[in-house]
């Protein structure tokens, strides 16, 4: 039986790799984003060499609207729903005391209360099946602090903390939670960020398409398997801050 799978940010970055992959393996993909634009250009892409289908979800993922909508959509089109992909996720690097109120709440409500939202709209159609996966995009930011990204690492703790206590609460359901840590990606995310637009490390870096193989893999995992974590880096990384190593 084909999966049903739907994935945020899609219309660009690792979400856009990653729906494509999904629906090149023959999955059925709702592509959630803002932009209606992108993701018909997006489901125009998927349908020239179409095994699954893609279909857009247009909206704000900090919106539980969109997400309630997301999940609607896969019911009414398939009557289930597999598995969830949180990617949408914004960062802006400052030190904190020029961060804005409306910077910091718009971090936390698209990196954090993003997943949660789709997670709650998904769970009541999960545990009824007794099945599913949600993934979540972390980053190395989850895992230690980097200097003038505060507000985007509280952010990213924050998703690992709801994915490690929901794996614990979701086990008995059938449900598996699983939350990927990437460090450096190749994607406008980077560019626009921390990354100058000369880098020298970014050849480098991850590609997009790498963590698009990695969410692949997991969804294929036979369900007695559970994945709770993995941490994805480049082999050559960009130098960190001096205080704290990267472990």
């Amino acid at each position: 039986m084909k999966q049903v799978v739907i994935v945020t940010g899609a219309s660009r970055g690792v979400g856009r790799a990653t729906a494509l992959r999904l629906a090149r393996d023959g999955a059925s993909v709702i592509a959630v984003a803002r932009s209606t634009d992108d993701l018909d250009r997006l489901a125009d892409e998927a349908g020239r060499d179409r095994v699954g289908s893609l279909i857009p979800s247009a909206g704000d993922v900090r919106l539980p609207a969109t997400a309630a909508g997301a999940v609607a959509l896969a019911l009414k089109r398939f009557g289930q729903l597999d598995a969830v992909v949180n990617n949408a996720g914004i960062e802006q690097t400052q030190a904190l005391e020029n961060v804005l109120d409306a910077e910091y709440d718009a971090t936390l409500d698209t990196n954090l209360r993003g997943p949660f939202n789709f997670m709650r709209a998904a769970l009541p159609t999960m545990k009824a099946q007794r099945a599913g996966t949600l993934v979540t995009i972390a980053s190395v930011a989850a895992i230690r602090g980097f200097t003038e990204d505060a507000v985007y690492c509280a952010s990213k703790f924050g998703v690992l903390g709801l994915n490690d206590a929901l794996e614990e609460e979701l086990r008995p359901h059938g449900i598996r939670v699983c939350v990927i840590c990437p460090g450096a990606i190749n994607t406008d995310l980077a560019k626009g960020t921390w990354s100058p637009p000369l880098d020298p490390y970014r050849p480098h870096y991850l590609q997009p398409d790498d963590i698009a193989d990695v969410v692949a893999w997991v969804l294929r995992l036979p369900s007695r398997v559970a994945v709770s974590r993995i941490v994805l880096r480049p082999l050559v990384e960009p130098p960190y801050g001096p205080l704290l190593p990267l472990s």
